[in-house]
């Protein structure tokens, strides 16, 4: 089936989305309710992977819960704090839903066709590689204790185990960007990560581009008018 029988998303345009959205998110202390639209669509868009985007987005929360704590013992008010949590609690939504179950590297795809600059596409490319060749070490440190029986948990076990595992992640990533060092030199490279271009946008993308743009202009300008 070719393109043109069945348009595929496209992560440049989901990007572009993504960008208008916490645009027009970052400045407001104040929401409305055509606000959730872009992230309702985007949700309502996932044929799978409602179990997986509720792991991850519980396990960010609790970044954003100490983060929110910081704030407390700053003496932040309350009111501030919520208003952080709500708006950061979309933005990350939004993005899971765009993104939680498609490649990793299809943001650097969707930089690369924005016409990015061609140094941070290389840098975000090679970032996401290691964090990649990091969590298959890890995996793989982990199922390796299961194997021999040890149990993590607030023990010397524990932490002498994660002090072995950052000195070989360490060691690893020495040794890989020397490995590719190599191999990028006899492939020629010139300092430009060659990528496929991604696929047409389908009509779910245009809305959610469209929506988000709308909710922007719309944001903005009453900010504006509250000046």
């Amino acid at each position: 089936m070719g393109l043109s029988e069945k348009a595929v998303n496209s992560s440049s345009v989901r990007l572009l989305a993504l960008f208008f959205y916490a645009l027009s998110l970052a400045p407001r202390e104040s929401f409305y309710l055509w606000d959730g639209l872009p992230l309702v669509l985007a949700l309502a868009g996932m044929r799978s992977g409602w179990w997986r985007l509720g792991v991850r987005w519980l396990k960010l929360n609790l970044f954003l819960a100490l983060l929110a704590l910081s704030l407390f013992l700053a003496n932040e008010g309350m009111e501030k704090i919520l208003v952080m949590l709500f708006r950061s609690n979309l933005i990350l939504l939004f993005t899971l839903a765009l993104f939680g179950e498609r490649d990793r590297f299809e943001a650097v795809r969707a930089m690369a066709e924005l016409r990015f600059p061609v140094k941070l596409v290389s840098l975000t490319f090679f970032c996401v590689r290691f964090v990649e060749s990091f969590i298959v070490e890890i995996a793989g440190w982990r199922e390796r204790l299961r194997a021999r029986g040890v149990r993590l948990g607030s023990n010397q076990a524990t932490y002498k185990g994660f002090g072995y595992l950052l000195g070989s992640l360490l060691s690893k990533a020495f040794e890989e960007s020397d490995s590719l060092a190599l191999t990028l030199r006899a492939r020629g490279y010139q300092g430009e990560i060659l990528l496929s271009s991604s696929s047409l946008a389908s009509f779910l993308d245009k809305i959610l581009l469209l929506s988000s743009m709308v909710i922007w202009m719309a944001g903005w300008t009453l900010l504006c008018w509250s000046l």
